[in-house]
């Protein structure tokens, strides 16, 4: 500590420095009596060291030392500046894939199938071995991907555990245990977040990359226990240690990661924009569905009006001409009357039909049997008028359905079948597949 200021004391740069008793221990195990350490500074961080020995006590001239920290700054220097070259011209490819694969983009309704499908695809774009596309619950793949069940969940782990916007790892299996099962499909993950309230995500895969790391004897330290309490010992032996680690991909590259960013916030625009198209479509419908109701009730209503004027008439020609009018003319106001009736029924469906797909559906568990009963019951009249069989072969099924839709449809194919039969008996027949 500096006595003036009570500081830890800045020992940058310091040539001579004294170091852990554990490190002195160390060099006395492998028989060294002088060491110097070069520093490596990539972007302000230690990148790594040249270590230097000597198995005798040596002094270094402070031409020498000069002399070794330009050498180390010459290669800190060139390490950046490799990197950096390295780096830009990635990025440089990058961006021009990602210009080719987004073009069109905003014109495509299928945003997955074009993202994956195309000559340049998202597998050009970031080295991987596999990507996932999951866009409004429907998901998309190419290359070498997890099944449909082991993607759905760990979408669901994306969405629920993790915050960020773009997710990296190269050891996924160490986060999310159920990626153990299946380390050579995934094992890196770099995953985009499209939506996470809608669970729209871009997945990219990488397989194991198993290695093995070579040590100068066992890294694992062991712990001594002394007149102090615990402390790490320097390992004994010298001897090639090694060590194979599993579970991790190939790390993905900072330019990767941002390339990936880029990507998404283009996505998102496209996604945005069908979404807020779909509000508008949506909004659309639902006016032009309210305008046909009142149309088709207005419709109905003066449609029905006329008609029952027109079988009144009938009836009341009929009841007072009866003895006046023929067969053939009483035949003729019996026609209108069902004709009339006929015209009413149709007016009813049509109403029917414009607001079917549009009325919430009460779901639940239905013995079709009992509604089969009810709709005969409905028929019983027309049954007994036309002396129509009906043969059920077998006991139908219990369904999840609407009941009260279920049973007008009965009714309806049921009364048609009878309505328009082909001869003056027969039979129905009424059964599943």
């Amino acid at each position: 500590t500096d006595p003036l200021n009570e500081r830890p004391l800045d020992l940058s740069f310091c040539s001579l420095r004294s170091v852990s008793p554990v490190h002195i221990e160390y060099l006395q195990n492998m028989g060294v009596k002088a060491s110097m350490s070069i520093s490596l500074i990539k972007d302000g961080a230690l990148w790594g060291l040249i270590a230097c020995h000597h198995y005798a006590p040596r002094y270094l001239s402070y031409q020498v030392r000069a002399a070794c920290e330009f050498l180390g700054q010459v290669v800190s220097l060139q390490l950046g500046a490799q990197e950096h070259a390295e780096h830009n011209e990635y990025r440089l490819k990058l961006s021009t894939v990602r210009e080719r694969l987004t073009a069109g983009m905003d014109s495509e309704t299928d945003v997955a199938g074009h993202l994956l499908n195309r000559s340049t695809n998202l597998l050009d774009f970031i080295d991987a071995s596999g990507v996932a596309v999951c866009i409004n619950g429907h998901l998309s793949v190419r290359g070498h991907t997890p099944d449909e069940r082991a993607l759905r969940a760990l979408v669901s782990w994306l969405a629920e555990e993790r915050d960020e916007q773009v997710f990296a790892t190269d050891a996924l299996a160490l986060l999310y245990p159920d990626a153990r099962a299946f380390p050579g499909i995934v094992s890196g993950l770099l995953a985009v977040q499209v939506s996470r309230k809608r669970r729209d995500f871009i997945l990219w895969f990488r397989p194991e990359t198993a290695q093995t790391v070579n040590w100068a004897g066992d890294p694992h330290k062991p712990v001594q226990s002394g007149p102090l309490g615990e402390r790490l010992t320097p390992r004994q032996s010298f001897a090639a240690w090694r060590e194979t680690v599993r579970l991790h991909a190939v790390p993905w590259l900072e330019v990767e990661i941002e390339a990936a960013r880029k990507l998404r916030l283009e996505v998102m625009d496209v996604v945005i924009e069908r979404v807020e198209q779909l509000a508008r479509l949506n909004a659309e419908l639902a006016q032009s569905n309210e305008e046909l109701d009142a149309f088709a009730f207005i419709a109905s209503h003066d449609l029905k009006e006329p008609l029952r004027g027109i079988y009144s008439y009938s009836q009341m020609l009929l009841r007072d001409l009866e003895k006046q009018l023929d067969e053939v003319s009483q035949e003729r106001l019996h026609a209108l009357e069902r004709l009339a009736k006929r015209m009413e029924s149709l007016i009813d469906s049509l109403l029917d039909y414009s607001r079917v797909g549009r009325q919430m559906l009460d779901l639940e568990d239905v013995d079709l049997n009992e509604l089969l009963s009810e709709a005969l019951e409905l028929l019983s009249a027309r049954r007994a008028e036309t002396g129509i069989e009906l043969r059920v072969p077998r006991p139908l099924p219990i369904l999840r359905c609407d009941a009260i839709q279920v049973r007008e449809v009965l009714t309806n194919l049921i009364g048609n079948a009878i309505k328009y039969r082909s001869g003056s008996a027969g039979w129905v027949e009424i059964g599943f597949l």
